[in-house]
């Protein structure tokens, strides 16, 4: 028996990023997963005993985590581990016993504010007056008039020495603006970074 982090994926219903029709709804975007330090790990083995789920070493656990990763994770549907600190954990103990889908639950609500900051504060590349050092590029490709086949492409970019390295996250994802921003957000909170931002190729939208 194991629990389906599948089922944990998060929907976002998105209201903020402007007044499109499509903005209304997103399909899945991620399946966040709780993050443990080592020091965090040893913590909540005191709290909860799941050998199951926490297995008898840290290095067991992050071998659990990775396998989860490959069985839950996908290019269009990242898995997203999310850092809990020992408050985090401590604001679950009110309760008599506390899970392991606790710390996924607590993971869960993380991640959707977090990535919503990340939404409402993506801009267009060109728009961007301050230097960004590490960021998630979306290329959005306009296609006809309606939305329904446009697509996006989606970059880690980072500035090393002076050189911009651009690594690809997604090769091609069929999605409309919103929702292609919503997923880079997700990318972008698992990359450790704090900015989305996004271009239009409108060489074949309609007006």
């Amino acid at each position: 028996m194991y629990f389906d982090f599948r089922k944990n994926d998060v929907l976002f219903y998105l209201y903020s990023i402007n007044s499109s029709p499509h903005s209304e709804k997103c399909p899945y975007l991620a399946t966040p997963f709780p993050a443990l330090s080592k020091a965090e790990w040893d913590y909540v083995k005191t709290k909860i005993h799941d050998e199951y789920y926490f297995k008898n070493s840290y290095a067991d656990w992050l071998i659990f985590v990775e396998s989860e990763e490959q069985r839950c994770g996908s290019r269009h549907q990242p898995f997203v581990e999310i850092p809990l600190s020992k408050v985090q954990i401590d604001d679950l103990t009110y309760q008599d016993e506390i899970s392991f889908y606790d710390l996924v639950k607590k993971s869960s609500q993380t991640f959707e504010s977090n990535v919503r900051k990340i939404i409402e504060s993506a801009k267009e590349l060109s728009e961007q007056r301050i230097e960004i050092l590490s960021y998630v590029l979306v290329e959005i490709h306009e296609i006809g008039r309606d939305k329904g086949n446009d697509f996006c492409q989606i970059f880690e970019v980072r500035t090393i020495n002076g050189e911009i390295c651009k690594k690809i996250l997604v090769e091609y994802l069929r999605a409309y603006e919103e929702y292609a921003i919503a997923v880079a957000s997700a990318y972008c909170l698992k990359s450790g970074f704090d900015s989305v931002l996004f271009t239009r190729n409108q060489k074949y939208g309609w007006k």
